[in-house]
């Protein structure tokens, strides 16, 4: 009987005892030779497979993000830097964020032991690698690809420079501070940011002037309607000084601030001295209609607005 009893209390601890630490290089090297399998038990692909491969084969398959008695400090360091990427226009989703709260949810639960742990932390490590070198691309190239403007979603810009950045992380950096470093230092970008929460605050406020439904509205018109859009434009500082100094900034950015000045008016009211007005029409400006506002696209090749322009400020 005291046999038997020990044997039962061996099998007991044993089953409640973490991951083996051994088995994990195991299940990623499985895992990596089968994404299928993986995706089946995560329910989301890997979207560099091979690379992942390529940089885990080279550790000998070694587990990165995760420990056998759990996932490192790294992981929620991830996952801060996925969130935050919303700040820069990403969609924190495309990085695995559902997916690897989920696998910290459920090595929390009480069944999490043995062979279904294992599983979870590799699916834990790989989706964190994964999630890091798309992450990465994304803040080095930009999400969307040209010309077809396609999300990319696999590393093929930066390889090397990403594989060196997550192999520090393996070494215990950062990676939420690694992927900051990645992202654009340029000031028209910077600015495009500030711009972006700006946006998202005045629009998260229940203040935002609701512009009236109704008809199309034309330039010249009078209205309540009209009433509410320069207000809505005001609030959002898409009218007067705010629209100008962005155009400053992208003067002095091509190096020409000494050759423009930018003045906040309505056509020509703040015009205070007799100007030049030169216009040239060629092919090319049929790709600037394509894109610009629908009010310098009527007639051909937006002649409808140059033909106003020229009627009400030349002479």
């Amino acid at each position: 009987m005291r046999i038997r009893a020990n044997a039962l209390l061996l099998l007991c601890a044993a089953l409640t005892l973490p991951a083996s630490a051994a088995a994990v290089p195991d299940d990623i090297r499985n895992a990596l030779q089968s994404p299928q399998s993986l995706t089946a038990f995560i329910g989301e692909p890997l979207y560099s497979p091979a690379v992942l491969a390529k940089i885990y084969a080279a550790r000998g398959d070694n587990p990165g993000w995760v420990s056998a008695a759990g996932p490192d400090a790294q992981v929620q360091q991830l996952l801060d830097a996925i969130r935050r990427s919303r700040d820069d226009g990403l969609q924190p989703a495309d990085y695995h964020l559902n997916a690897l709260n989920n696998l910290l949810d459920a090595l929390h639960a009480p069944e999490s032991f043995g062979a279904l742990r294992n599983r979870q932390l590799t699916a834990l490590d790989l989706l964190s690698s994964d999630a890091f070198l798309l992450l990465g691309e994304h803040e080095l190239s930009g999400r969307l690809a040209t010309p077809d403007l396609e999300p990319r979603k696999s590393v093929k810009g930066h390889p090397e420079r990403l594989t060196k950045a997550l192999s520090e992380v393996f070494g215990g950096a950062d990676p939420s501070a690694l992927l900051s470093g990645m992202a654009p230092a340029d000031p028209m970008y910077l600015a495009m940011r500030a711009e972006l929460a700006r946006y998202r605050k005045l629009t998260a406020e229940p203040a935002v002037i609701e512009i009236p439904a109704g008809p199309t509205l034309h330039p010249g018109e009078q209205g309540t309607a009209i009433a509410a859009l320069i207000a809505r434009l005001r609030t959002f500082g898409d009218l007067a000084p705010a629209a100008a100094a962005t155009a400053r900034v992208n003067a002095e950015r091509l190096g020409l601030s000494d050759r423009a000045r930018f003045l906040v008016a309505s056509w020509d009211d703040a015009l205070d001295a007799p100007f030049d007005l030169r216009l040239k029409l060629h092919r090319g400006e049929r790709q600037v209609g394509e894109v610009a506002p629908r009010h310098l696209r009527r007639g051909l090749f937006g002649r409808s607005f140059l033909n106003r322009l020229r009627r009400d400020v030349c002479t």
